[in-house]
């Protein structure tokens, strides 16, 4: 005779089709565990009406901003694929010029490596935010200021910056830290309060600090921060932005940031090439790619405080109230 097969045991899993009702870390089999604040019951909530609302009037708000904000993005866009053309170019004519080996164990390889590194990178930057994803940038925003800082501490004069390229070169376990190149950068001002002055509104006291604060910024991206996750969450709107969905002012932010972060570039390809063609012709050629973009910034403002002071806009349905 066949032993009938004893019946699976359910009690503790959802039949097919039905909805669980316990804490979702226990409903399948987990161990149950006392709730605490690390892992509170969930329970349902229906959207709010508040959000509902701001989902509405945010996507009716951007609509109207459309017209203002998107040919904005584009000129910024463009001015900043134009520079980094020109350094391309620039890049491109050292190596059919000159006996410049990128193999070899050399500063100038070294300079032209990282200098096409950041051209190529800081593309995709902007590939990025040009497609709204204002947040998931951020890391490679962060690798582009590494090797523009890295390749402008290179090139000065001086045993430090030799010092630093025979480190790059030799690749090995003692490689080049991001804090090497900002301290190759960003040398100590002359005038302190000076200096001081410029840099109050940031909140810090020098351009090293300035640029420290920016890098931890991007950083707190690159290693997935909560801090940084939080920035992608819409908390009026209840809903996160996941590489699409950004509010268009947040959008019209990363492209700001992307042709601020061109113009580095630029700086760095200026600090790069100036040994190689001399002060008036970097000036003529590269640096005047930094002032294109700069007048454009000036001229077709991305910044949201402007935009918003521009259309009469009093409170933005997507952010906080203040």
């Amino acid at each position: 005779m066949t032993r009938p097969r004893a019946r699976r045991r359910t009690r503790g899993r959802p039949r097919p089709g039905s909805t669980p009702t316990r804490n979702i870390r226990s409903a399948w089999d987990a161990p149950i565990v006392a709730s605490d604040d690390l892992d509170p019951p969930l329970a349902r909530r229906p959207l709010r009406e508040d959000e509902q609302d701001a989902r509405a009037s945010g996507r009716e708000i951007d609509a109207a901003l459309e017209p203002i904000v998107r040919p904005r993005i584009a000129a910024h866009i463009s001015a900043c694929r134009q520079a980094l053309d020109v350094i391309e170019r620039e890049l491109d004519r050292l190596a059919d010029t000159l006996s410049i080996d990128p193999t070899a164990r050399t500063r100038a390889a070294a300079l032209w490596l990282l200098l096409g590194r950041c051209v190529g990178q800081q593309r995709a930057v902007l590939l990025l935010a040009e497609h709204g994803m204002a947040v998931e940038g951020r890391p490679l925003d962060r690798t582009v200021k590494e090797m523009a800082n890295l390749v402008k501490a290179m090139a000065a004069d001086g045993q430090p910056a030799e010092k630093l390229a025979r480190q790059w070169l030799a690749d090995g376990q003692s490689y080049v830290k991001a804090q090497a190149g900002r301290r190759g950068m960003t040398l100590p001002s002359q005038d302190r309060e000076k200096e001081a002055a410029a840099f109050k509104h940031l909140g810090v006291e020098s351009l090293s600090a300035a640029d420290k604060n920016v890098y931890d910024d991007l950083s707190r991206a690159a290693h997935g921060r909560r801090s940084s996750m939080l920035d992608s969450f819409y908390a009026p709107t209840r809903h996160m932005a996941r590489g699409t969905r950004y509010a268009l002012l947040d959008q019209a932010k990363a492209v700001e940031w992307a042709s601020s972060s061109t113009s580095g570039v630029v700086l760095a390809a200026s600090a790069m090439l100036l040994p190689f063609y001399g002060q008036e012709y970097v000036e003529r050629h590269v640096l005047c790619l930094g002032v294109a973009i700069d007048a454009i910034r000036d001229t077709q403002p991305l910044d949201s405080d402007a935009i918003a002071r521009e259309v009469g806009l009093s409170r933005y349905p997507f952010w906080p109230a203040t």
